[in-house]
Order: C-alpha cells, then structure tokens, then sequence
C-alpha cells in the first residue's frame, strides 16, 4: 500500500510539473505556430487539477489548522447484494434496504496549534449497547483508555521508537525514532513552483522539436497532434524520472529519511522498467480537438493503448485501460466532477471498469464553507460488485471556538508503555486482550437478550 501511494504522489507531481510547465512556456511566448497552440490549448486540461483548488476550501483548511473546534461524526458500513442503483449515493439511508452491518460514533474537540487531540469514541454493536474508546494526543503522547477494560490511558511517545521496538524484540533498520504526520506533503511556496517550473520546462523543451507538432481541421473542429516515437516518450520519461528522485524541493515535502528512500527506490523500479523497455520506431500521438477555441477532448493513442481526456458539464470523463500485476489490460472509465451551491461544495468520482461491471462511487460534499462556523463533512464511497457490494459513509461536523480544554497526561491518569521491556509488554496486552474478550461476550449476550 505505501508503494502504490508513493507512485501515485509521484504521478500527481509529475501531472502538475506538466501543467505548470507548460504554463511557464507560453507565459513567455517561447512555444511557436502549432507547438505554441498545442501547449496553449493543452494547458486547459490543467482544469481537472483545479478542480481540486478552491479558495473556500483552503480557507478551511488553514481554519482547521489554526482555530480549535469541537467535532461530531458517525462512520458506517451497509453490505447487501442490493446495492446497485447508479444514483443510490444521492438517496437517504432510510429508503434503500441496506443490511446494516457496523457503525461506530464519535464526538471530541481538537486543538492542532496547541498538538491537543481528543476523541470520544463508541463502537455500536445495536441501540443502547456499545464499546467505548477515548483516544487523546497530547504533544507527542498518543493514549487510549477503554473504561470497560482499563482504568487508565496507555500512551506511547512518539519518541525514541527505534529503541522501544528494539526493547521488546522487534529489530527494523527502517524504523524511525519518530514518525512525522505531515498533512502538508504537496503543499509548494511561490518560489518552489517557480523553481520546479522553470527545471522541468527545460526537459520537455529539449525533448519536443517543432517538426513533432502539426495541425489539422475537420468541419468543427481544429485539431492539433504531437507525435512521438516510443523511443521519445521513453527518453523524456525517464529524464523526468531521473530529475524527480533527486529534486530537493520535492524530497523536503516526503516526511523522513525513510520514506524519501523508498520514495527513490520506487523511483528507481519504475525507471529499471522503463530502460529495460524495447522501444521502437511506433508512434504515440496526443491528439487535441478544439471547439470555439476551447479544448473538448484530448487523446492519447499507441498499438497498446488508447485514452481519452473529454470535458464533460463540471469536469472531465477520462476512458483509458488499466492493468494491475500483469494482468490483461481492462477498459475504464473515470469521471470527476465538483459542483458548488451556496456554501456546500461537492466532488462526484465515478469508476467504472467495463467488462467486470464494477463500479465505485465516491462522494465528497463540505457544508458551511461561507461563514466557516460550523463546517460538515460527508465522504461516501460505495462498490457496486456482483462479489462485495457495499457502501461506506463518514460524517463529521466542526463547529469552531475561541478555546477548548483538553487534560494533560499524568502519572495518574495514564500509563508510558515506552518504558516496558518485551516481556512486560507481552503480559499488559495479554491482560488487555483477555479482558476485551470478557467485555465483547457480555456486550453479545445484552443483545441477545
């Protein structure tokens, strides 16, 4: 799983290198004739990124940051055989037939300035019958306390963790002595963008000549193609590649040493693939149709593979083929669309894999962005699959305020589990363990009452 994150945030990057390279280039009136057009119109596909930018959000954003704010949510999860209505995420939970199979609420208050955290938690088996968690942060103390089960918070600290995992038997030269939660991992300056706009234009621009762009007109239509051997687009991919492993201002956004190696080292897998990669005189052409100088549809066509870029009303429709460990390469079909109405905003992506007939729904809405008092956020993802069909939901709402309280950690209300050894470690979980069980069996008997 870390791998396929790290190779989609070098993806993500490498998107907006493009798009703010090309920016760059025609800013300054250094693209000429059809290779001039080609860029201008292809900077519009640079909307599917923006639509993922939005003033109103990042002021959220900073606000969750910097003001302290109570919160309360619910999490749950239908599974049924009979979820497969298209537009079934736009109904209300009540009317559809969903087998409700788990739900766990939550309410606390946060104060990331201060690094405070705290989250009350119930685990619902049924109405009235619960398993309640308290989950605090406190700096870099990190503490559960289970009333049913144990008296006082176990935390561990964020600290020295190389050393604890080595004291109970567990030996990682990969682990950290601190693990850094950074949230803010894609976020630039002004003067890093600038600084990876101008390096990653220069690639492009030694690897595209003139003579590869040309332009064409049907009845409606402009059209403009950029051809390239297989050779070229494996040369500029690995020219990017080779520049993106050893970019600083990229690296300093990865959250330790750890990670940025592994960052490298996939990095370093995919370009071992890329070079060992036959490449011939083939040709791959992105294809530019332009309507009433907007651009309206993009492709991207080779022997092996064909895909398409359409903007559609609020976002884009992106069919494509994908293929995972080997297998055969499958048609899907991808759409992203963001609508706003008064203070809400909603993104709908929709996935849609053609010969299997699974689809995967994700729906995103923020309510109250306008004033930014009480914010509401509602994430529901649902899989409609003749296999596993289910549906997940998540709501939280913020209400924000001038302070919030949250206890310290103490010698009387908390428990460091940093300064046990394996053996005494081994026996507190036990104990945990064993009496979470108790607890669980008395919770299944209330409800079979």
């Amino acid at each position: 799983m870390n791998k396929k994150i790290l190779i989609i945030i070098s993806v993500l990057v490498v998107i907006a290198i493009l798009v703010t390279g090309v920016v760059f280039a025609v800013n300054l009136g250094i693209f000429q004739d059809e290779k001039d057009a080609f860029f201008k119109y292809a900077m519009q596909n640079s909307e599917i990124l923006e639509l993922f930018q939005d003033e109103e959000l990042n002021a959220y954003s900073q606000k969750s940051k910097n003001s302290p704010y109570t919160n309360e949510g619910k999490i749950t999860y239908f599974g049924n055989s009979s979820i497969v209505s298209e537009n079934s995420l736009n109904e209300d939970n009540s009317t559809n037939n969903d087998s409700y199979d788990f739900s766990i609420d939550f309410n606390g208050k946060v104060d990331n300035v201060n690094q405070k955290n705290e989250q009350n938690i119930n685990i619902n088996y049924t109405d009235g019958v619960y398993f309640p968690i308290t989950y605090r942060k406190v700096g870099d103390l990190y503490g559960l306390i289970a009333p049913d089960v144990i008296t006082s918070y176990l935390v561990i600290e964020n600290n020295n963790l190389k050393e604890f995992f080595k004291n109970i038997g567990v030996e990682d030269d990969e682990m950290p002595d601190k693990i850094n939660f950074k949230t803010d991992i894609l976020e630039f300056s002004e003067d890093e963008k600038e600084k990876i706009k101008d390096k990653y234009f220069e690639i492009i621009d030694k690897n595209l000549s003139k003579e590869q762009f040309t332009k064409s007109k049907s009845e409606k239509q402009k059209i403009f193609t950029l051809s390239l051997t297989e050779m070229q687009y494996k040369n500029l991919k690995i020219n990017i590649l080779t520049e993106l492993k050893q970019d600083e201002i990229i690296l300093s956004k990865l959250q330790d040493d750890n990670i940025k190696n592994k960052f490298i080292e996939y990095i370093d897998e995919i370009l071992a693939k890329e070079q060992e990669k036959d490449a011939t005189d083939k040709s791959i052409n992105i294809i530019e149709y332009i309507e009433n100088g907007k651009l309206v549809k993009t492709e991207i066509k080779s022997d092996e593979n064909n895909t398409s870029i359409n903007k559609i009303d609020n976002g884009f429709e992106i069919n494509t083929t994908l293929s995972e460990d080997g297998e055969e390469l499958q048609p899907v079909t991808i759409t992203i669309t963001k609508s706003k109405s008064g203070s809400n905003i909603e993104y709908d992506i929709y996935f849609y894999e053609v010969k299997n007939g699974e689809r995967l729904n994700i729906q995103l809405i923020f309510s109250g962005l306008q004033s930014l008092y009480t914010v509401k956020e509602t994430l529901n993802v649902e899989l409609q699959s003749t296999e596993s069909p289910g549906k997940f939901s998540y709501e939280n709402e913020k209400q924000f305020t001038d302070s919030v309280e949250i206890e310290e950690f103490d010698e009387d209300n908390s428990f460091k589990i940093n300064e046990l050894n394996g053996n005494e470690l081994s026996t507190l979980l036990q104990a945990v363990i064993q009496k979470v069980i108790e607890v669980n069996n008395d919770k299944m008997e209330q409800i079979n009452q």
